[in-house]
């Protein structure tokens, strides 16, 4: 598992100009930066910031299947009043028959010190390199 986060401040290039320059795998998802967002939507001490940003994306967002899914389970819990609790989530996914990449995944999105320390900046911008990386898959 690779526990490096991006730096999300860089500007991605004009599509034709990455395109040509970087291979499309590399051009339409980001798995460290989806981690960062997930790992913050689901402590419960980010709640405010989880809320902010559901404002933000939507499961449809997340490239990575197991991600999708997380995103859609922790919003159906904020949208039902339920705290994000880990045992929450993994039993909102059974009961929707959806993919988390099984419990200690979960788990490791929740201990990775690297996520856990990142500030709430570094984690909104995630989300946008998130959002932009949706827009620029529709767009392909």
């Amino acid at each position: 598992m690779n526990n490096i986060v991006e730096q999300p401040d860089r500007a991605l290039p004009p599509l034709d100009e990455a395109c040509a320059e970087h291979p499309p795998a590399q051009l339409i998802s980001s798995h460290p930066s989806e981690r960062l967002v997930l790992s913050c939507a689901l402590r419960e001490e980010k709640a405010d910031l989880a809320r902010e940003l559901f404002a933000q994306l939507s499961s449809d967002d997340f490239f990575d299947e197991a991600h999708r899914n997380l995103w859609q389970c922790r919003q159906n819990l904020d949208d039902a009043g339920l705290a994000a609790h880990p045992v929450a989530v993994v039993d909102m996914a059974r009961r929707l028959g959806l993919n988390i990449n099984g419990p200690d995944y979960l788990i490791d999105l929740l201990r990775d010190e690297v996520l856990i320390s990142a500030s709430d900046a570094a984690v909104r911008e995630a989300a946008q390199r998130v959002k932009e990386l949706s827009v620029r898959r529709a767009l392909i």
